[in-house]
């Protein structure tokens, strides 16, 4: 060690032992590490031998996958500069997710992907990036030690409040997906395609188009992920803790990358955030709004740094740096639209638009190279999956846009019945009815909090840096009308908002301002924990005795004699196949969306062209047809999905015999 750096290393040192100990940073993640403690384990009760078993064999994966994101992560921000800047964690663990996200969907549909592959691109993007860390001075034990010993705001106490959030999170994601939570997020999602996709393609050993379920033509970057987890475990059932796993480490993430981009100042606006039920609801479901967040969070906010105002250190929005800025937020933004089909509009377009209304704002041009560059970055990023599906169906975003670019092998009826599931029944489809849906599902649902958007609407009326904010406030609305007109009204296609919203709140400046932001972060915790403790109640702990366990209290025991023997099962009506841990060449299923009915009964409909031989199981799930069924007065179903026999209920099994 040279005189200067032991000299530096004195001097931290005789700084640190004159900071009281209950005031450094160290303390305080000691304080964070007993509370998440003591929630994890009295909520998992009598399972909490499960919860650690599977703490101990998920959670170290869980870090090595970390890990690999940000050592690819390292290297690939050196191509924006990026990496020493706020917040680059979290853009750096973005980065390598977005990464491995398009290895693994190139390896895959190239047919080569298997364990030995998966591990040695985790193990070489780990090995990168300590190669990248050596020589780093900010990561030597000396430099840890003194960061450990810094000095933490009473605002930064704060934020063990919402350290429950997470407890409850990682504990919900050791559960079985299809249990959690009844309602929105209803994992029937996860065991339909989120998790059953990526299950199909690790047992067939490559990516293919599946005509018996429509959502494998989505893009996947979040659930590539998922197909990784299962090579890393060696299983589909033995990878999926570890999946969801990840997506409660993209919901947190998303927080830091919030966190980075307010600084010190706007913390309480991140414990705002991090304490809206929707988040904490999300996290342990793996669907994909945990990447959409991720990625989304970065577009928007590397796209509000570059049109801050000058004298904040900031790159400017002109010149080489300010279009570095701008295409790395485009890279975040293709990725997002890998995501999630819904970030093309509300990202990959929406960010131009408000970035140049607000250069206009600002009166300055809105200069066509920035935008550029973000447009450019995105649809690159986003690119394999378009070239993807236009291979399997000529049509770039099948399913959608059917009417347009081609319905591959979908026949009249099923495009009608996509059509129509996206849209809002005829009795919300009236302008009055669409804002009183609003009121329902965004400004009055306790899982946005109650607090963070009246606070988010506050700072657009008080906020100082008006210009600032344009962007954002701009974004919100073209949001608004995009969920109001062009969704079908379901609260989860908002919380792109919740970041935002963070991002404004964090512009009150005023002392009596800040307090009473403090004082909403407080009352946001105590509803989120009141509301989601009696989700918890209700969904969590009666299933909690589930922890850890690899099979599902959820089938019929009609059907267990099958699972164990060599025969195939069938399921008519029931579309949830991951809950069933057989071979996909004894298991045939098809989702509503993929039912050409033409005239036909539903059962017929839905069983052609399944394989039957003799001693085959089909499994008629009488309930979820009725389900299905077009109600045609109300609008609601799928559409010329007919209804089941009269007198039909439950659950049939009948034995194929030839």
């Amino acid at each position: 060690m040279s005189k200067r750096v032991a000299s530096k290393h004195r001097a931290s040192l005789e700084v640190s032992t004159s900071i009281p100990f209950w005031e450094r940073r160290g303390t305080l993640l000691l304080a964070a590490g007993m509370m998440f403690t003591f929630v994890f384990f009295a909520y998992a009760g009598q399972s909490w031998a499960a919860a650690m078993y599977r703490l101990f064999t998920d959670g170290p994966l869980l870090l090595l996958w970390l890990a690999a994101m940000l050592g690819a992560g390292r290297w690939l921000a050196k191509l924006f500069g990026f990496r020493d800047q706020s917040p680059g964690f979290a853009t750096m663990a973005a980065l390598g997710i977005g990464c491995f996200s398009l290895l693994i969907l190139a390896f895959g549909w190239a047919g080569i992907l298997n364990r030995g592959l998966a591990w040695v691109l985790v193990g070489t993007a780990i090995a990168a990036g300590i190669v990248d860390l050596i020589g780093d001075k900010r990561f030597n034990l000396p430099a840890l030690s003194a960061k450990l010993s810094e000095r933490v705001e009473w605002t930064s106490w704060l934020g063990l409040i919402v350290v429950p959030f997470l407890a409850v999170a990682v504990l919900a994601a050791f559960m079985p997906p299809g249990l959690l939570w009844g309602d929105e997020p209803n994992s029937y999602d996860v065991i339909e395609y989120h998790m059953q996709i990526p299950r199909e393609w690790f047992e067939a050993g490559r990516i293919l188009p599946l005509h018996h379920n429509v959502f494998s033509y989505f893009p996947f970057n979040v659930e590539m992920h998922y197909l990784l987890a299962m090579h890393l475990r060696g299983g589909p059932w033995a990878g999926m803790y570890l999946a969801q796993l990840m997506h409660v480490a993209m919901i947190v993430l998303a927080v830091v990358a919030i966190a980075g981009f307010v600084g010190r100042a706007g913390i309480r606006a991140v414990w705002l955030a991090a304490a809206t039920p929707w988040l904490t609801l999300l996290a342990p479901v793996a669907y994909n709004e945990g990447g959409l967040l991720l990625f989304g969070a970065l577009a928007i906010g590397w796209t509000w740094r570059s049109i801050m105002a000058r004298g904040t250190g900031v790159p400017p929005v002109h010149g080489r740096d300010g279009h570095a800025t701008l295409a790395l937020a485009g890279v975040m933004a293709g990725l997002a639209c890998g995501v999630k089909l819904t970030a093309v509009p509300m990202l990959l377009a929406a960010i131009p638009m408000a970035f140049s209304a607000a250069m206009l704002l600002r009166k300055e041009k809105a200069c066509l190279r920035p935008v550029g560059a973000f447009v450019l970055c995105g649809l690159l990023v986003f690119s394999p999956w378009l070239i993807r599906n236009f291979i399997w169906t000529r049509n770039p975003v099948f399913p959608e846009a059917m009417s347009l670019l081609g319905r591959a092998h979908f026949g009249p009826e099923q495009v009608e019945r996509w059509r129509l599931a996206y849209v809002p029944p005829p009795a919300q489809r009236s302008l009055n009815a669409r804002l009183a849906a609003s009121w329902e599902q965004i400004f009055a649902d306790w899982r946005y909090g109650f607090v963070l958007i009246p606070v988010g609407l506050f700072a657009i009326l008080r906020g100082r840096q008006r210009h600032q904010s344009a962007f954002l406030v701009l974004l919100l609305l073209m949001w608004f009308i995009f969920w109001l007109f062009f969704t079908h009204l379901q609260s989860r296609f908002f919380v792109l908002a919740i970041p935002v919203l963070a991002l404004l709140a964090a512009q009150i400046e005023t002392p009596i301002a800040r307090l009473a932001l403090t004082c909403g972060v407080v009352l946001q915790v105590g509803f989120g924990l009141l509301n989601l403790h009696e989700k918890i109640a209700r969904q969590m702990l009666p299933n909690v005795i589930a922890l850890g366990i690899d099979d599902w209290p959820i089938t019929d025991d009609r059907i267990e004699p099958v699972i164990k023997s060599t025969h195939r099962l069938c399921l008519i009506g029931n579309a949830q196949p991951f809950i069933y841990e057989i071979p996909m060449s004894r298991l045939q299923y098809r989702t509503v969306f993929d039912v050409d009915v033409r005239g036909r009964s539903a059962v017929e409909a839905w069983q052609d062209g399944f394989i039957e031989e003799s001693g085959d199981v089909k499994y008629i799930d009488y309930g979820e047809l009725g389900r299905f069924a077009w109600k045609e007065a109300a609008g609601r179903g799928y559409w010329k999905i007919p209804a089941p026999p009269m007198g039909a209920l439950g659950r049939e099994v009948i034995l194929v015999e030839k």
